[in-house]
C-alpha cells in the first residue's frame, strides 16, 4: 500500500526597511522548510484581495511608532537610510503597500487557518516604550478568522537598526516551535 504524505503548507509574509526583518523571516523559512513547504513573500508584493490559504500564514514586520509601518514612516526610514553613517540600505520598492496595507485586504479561505505574527523592534527600550508590530498583525489576523498558534516574538535590533547577536538563532528555534504546535495542531484536526 502506498503512503501519500502531504507536507504542511507555510507562507511566510514580511516587510522589511532595513534588512533585519526579512534576514529573521529568511531564517524562519530555512528553518520551517526542514519540515514543512514554505514560501515566502515580500509584502509589497502581494495584490490586495489575494486569497492566501497555507496551513500557516506567518508575518512580520517592522515596529514603527509604537506599531506597524505606514506611507509615513517608510518614507522617514528611506531618509535614514540615506545617511551614509549608518551603513543602511533601504528595501522597499513601495512606500504605499507594507504590511498595515495589506492585511485588511488579505481574504481568508473562510477555514479559520493558523498564524503566527512576528516583528522587529529596538531591543535597548521595553516593548512598553517601543511598542510591537507583531502585536497589531496577530489583532488582524485573528479579525480575519485566522487562530493563533503561539503570542507574536520580537526579535531586536540595536539603535542602528542592525540584529542584536543571537536574533537569528532565536528566530530558528522561535520556528521550531512554532511547527511543533503546528504539526500538533494538525493531527488533531
Amino acid at each position: 500500500m502506498n503512503v501519500v504524505h502531504n507536507r504542511l503548507r507555510v507562507t511566510i509574509v514580511y516587510e522589511s526597511m532595513f534588512g533585519a526583518t526579512g534576514r529573521i523571516a529568511e531564517e524562519i523559512a530555512a528553518t520551517a522548510s526542514l519540515r514543512t513547504d514554505v514560501s515566502i513573500v515580500v509584502a509589497e508584493r502581494i495584490d490586495p484581495g489575494t486569497v492566501l490559504d497555507p496551513d500557516l500564514l506567518m508575518i512580520g514586520a517592522p515596529t514603527h511608532a509604537f506599531g506597524l509601518s505606514s506611507g509615513t514612516t517608510r518614507r522617514e526610514a528611506q531618509r535614514v537610510a540615506a545617511n551614509a553613517d549608518l551603513g543602511l540600505s533601504f528595501e522597499p520598492n513601495s512606500l504605499d503597500q507594507g504590511v498595515r496595507e495589506l492585511l485588511p485586504s488579505l481574504k481568508s479561505s473562510g477555514q479559520g487557518g493558523y498564524a503566527a505574527a512576528f516583528d522587529t523592534r529596538i531591543g535597548t527600550v521595553p516593548r512598553l516604550f517601543s511598542g510591537s508590530a507583531g502585536r497589531h498583525i496577530d489583532r488582524e489576523l485573528h479579525a480575519l478568522g485566522y487562530r493563533a498558534l503561539v503570542p507574536p516574538r520580537s526579535f531586536l535590533v540595536d539603535r542602528t537598526h542592525h540584529l542584536l547577536d543571537g536574533q537569528l538563532e532565536e528566530a530558528a528555534t522561535w520556528a521550531d516551535e512554532v511547527i511543533d504546535r503546528l504539526i500538533e495542531a494538525s493531527a488533531r484536526g
